[in-house]
């Protein structure tokens, strides 16, 4: 499929206004001159992605986890009380005008001054290295000039320590890109490296590259800057770069996960374990569930080698797998390096079956639906799904899951497959049939769909990624507290119930209403372009986002007509690609084929419902 199809096709599904403003131009987020030598990091407000108020986001002390105000309550619910009946679908019209509920707190003043000009990343400083590696120097000058030194030294902007980050080299003009490693992962005295990108966990990254000129650019996941710096020339001289990230955006009390991932042990993955790990780490994931097939990985131990404790929590899981009933997750299990296969669920080609043993020997597990409609893999489709009525046409499958994935990685460039998935659980939420929706990378290598995109953000209080527990993303995933995302980061409330989030059930006012509150925020590099509500599976409100660096690009509230068994979802995309922070240039590229293709991943994000009771 071709750019412009994806950018039609993403037009279909969030309602793009032009699909000509989809076809992004080649490196035009930022401004001019985001390269500077010898010189320090200017800190305008508005690059660093200072919330509108003026008032800086919540950060961590070493990396600690913003907590909550108050701990919410998990209710207990049965399960036949997740599953209420639901009443027909109603259109357009049952969404009032958007005059804020009387819980609404009073907007802050408003004023005239110009808007803050966009500014998507941060400049990285480049100057000569002071401290040129010994073994460099030692060389003859003819070896010299094959191959330069880069060296680079990443902090917090606002601590002053080094951080894990992810560095991507790229070959500008007829430079090839350079190749660091192979999809296994190289080990370096700083992280690891594959194929044109860097991660290290000391906050420093030496990489020695041909004469040519590059682009380099330097992240820490979806809720950190970015700094970059364009066509730089490597000549003549080792160069030193510098840059200061700053978390742009947070949420306390909610944890960032991926529940589907794979590394060595699986067998069709060749990523190393602590590749992997300093790859999430890198990335700025919270949580990492191995889910290796039929066998349970343990990284917590790889973790503590690394010294990543404060970084990033492991649990252990697997994916189920089998050929005849689909793919299944499951976490936490427990880890027994003496059983065979450290443990796994022993597999059936009967999913009924199957789904009841997973029950019986892992009780507190959460079983998830991996790719449910994949075609000759999926659950959905080799059970025959019919959303619609809420039955399978092949016998032996049931409904007795916690989650199903709506995005996986693997489709995270193609818009039309969440379309058709967000559709299919709409129809199944409304036949009562009630899971949560998951978004997951199923990363088997570190290049094409990359760990930790699409990624879950989840609700529970945790102190720090120590103290981080199986059990708790299990009961928040049987909740529903929980959205996915590859970039935007969304809170949907209803004012009248405090503490109330998505997943949970709230009752509506007195006059039949509901008042729903949507709030996204998102880092300066990441593209928010609009918005949806949707309740019973049907668009009731478009909100249209201008662009901006600002840290919250939305913050609306709308009243809703309900009635008890209604549904209310929220879900967000932007246009322009997260490229190359997000993406793979493929092999095409990377050999500089005009014919190249990259994997282009768009900002999007879907939430859990909110259920009325």
């Amino acid at each position: 499929m071709t750019r412009e199809t994806t950018a039609r096709v993403v037009a279909t599904v969030f309602g793009a206004a032009s699909v000509l403003s989809m076809i992004p131009a080649a490196c035009t987020d930022g401004p001019a001159g985001e390269t500077q030598r010898a010189t320090p990091s200017p800190d305008p407000e508005g690059v660093h992605g200072v919330v509108s108020t003026g008032q800086e986001p919540p950060g961590r002390a070493a990396e600690p986890r913003p907590q909550a105000g108050q701990p919410h309550p998990t209710p207990a619910v049965a399960p036949d009380q997740r599953s209420p009946p639901r009443s027909p679908t109603r259109g357009q019209d049952d969404v009032t005008a958007t005059e804020p509920p009387p819980v609404r707190p009073s907007p802050p003043a408003t004023t005239t001054a110009e808007p803050a000009p966009v500014v998507r990343n941060q400049p990285l400083v480049v100057a000569p290295d002071p401290e040129p590696p010994a073994e460099w120097l030692a060389r003859s000058p003819r070896a010299r000039r094959k191959k330069l030194p880069v060296r680079l030294d990443i902090r917090d902007a606002d601590t002053g320590q080094p951080i894990p980050a992810k560095v991507i080299f790229l070959g500008v003009g007829r430079t090839p890109h350079p190749d660091l490693g192979w999809r296994t992962g190289r080990r370096y005295p700083w992280g690891t490296g594959a194929h044109e990108r860097a991660y290290t966990t000391i906050g420093e990254v030496r990489v020695e590259l041909p004469p040519g000129r590059y682009e380099i650019w330097v992240s820490r996941g979806i809720e950190w800057t970015r700094a970059v710096t364009r066509d730089l020339e490597v000549a003549g001289e080792p160069l030193m770069c510098t840059a200061r990230l700053r978390r742009a955006v947070a949420l306390p009390g909610w944890w960032s996960a991926d529940l589907h991932v794979h590394s060595r042990p699986s067998g069709d993955s060749p990523v190393r374990l602590d590749a992997r790990v300093r790859q999430m780490a890198a990335d700025g994931v919270d949580v990492i569930v191995a889910t290796d097939h039929n066998t349970i990985t343990d990284l917590t131990p790889v973790i503590a080698q690394l010294h990543l404790d404060d970084h990033i929590a492991a649990i252990p899981g697997a994916e189920v797998t089998t050929y005849s009933a689909g793919h299944m997750g499951a976490f936490p299990l427990e880890h027994r390096p003496n059983a065979r296969r450290n443990g796994a669920i022993p597999i059936t080609p009967y999913p009924g079956v199957l789904i009841g043993r997973i029950r019986r020997l892992a009780p507190r597990a959460v079983i998830i639906i991996n790719h449910p409609w994949s075609p000759r893999r999926g659950y959905f489709h080799r059970g025959r799904l019919d959303a619609s009525r809420g039955t399978f046409g092949r016998p032996g499958y049931t409904f007795d899951y916690d989650g199903v994935e709506l995005l996986n990685g693997f489709h995270a460039h193609t818009p039309r497959v969440l379309e058709h998935h967000l559709r299919q659980w709409f129809a199944l939420l409304s036949a009562g049939h009630v899971a949560t929706a998951t978004g997951n990378s199923d990363s088997h290598k570190l290049s094409w769909n990359q760990g930790g995109y699409p990624r879950n953000y989840l609700r529970f209080d945790a102190a720090a990624h120590a103290d981080i527990r199986g059990d708790q993303l299990a009961s928040a995933v049987r909740a529903g507290h929980l959205f996915f995302t590859t970039g935007p980061l969304v809170e949907l409330t209803a004012p009248q119930a405090p503490g109330a989030v998505m997943g949970d059930h709230v009752g509506a006012m007195a006059n039949g209403t509901l008042a729903v509150r949507l709030r996204i925020t998102a880092a300066p590099w990441i593209d928010v372009d609009r918005a949806r509500l949707w309740r019973n599976g049907q668009v009731v409100r478009v909100w249209p986002v201008a662009e901006s660096s600002a840290a919250e690009r939305l913050d609306v509230y709308a009243t809703l007509t309900v009635e008890p068994g209604d549904f209310v979802v929220a879900t967000v995309a932007g246009d322009d690609p997260l490229w190359p922070t997000v993406g793979d240039p493929s092999r095409k590229c990377r050999l500089k084929r005009p014919d190249c293709v990259r994997f282009d991943v768009s900002p999007v994000a879907v939430t859990n419902p909110l259920f009325i009771r």
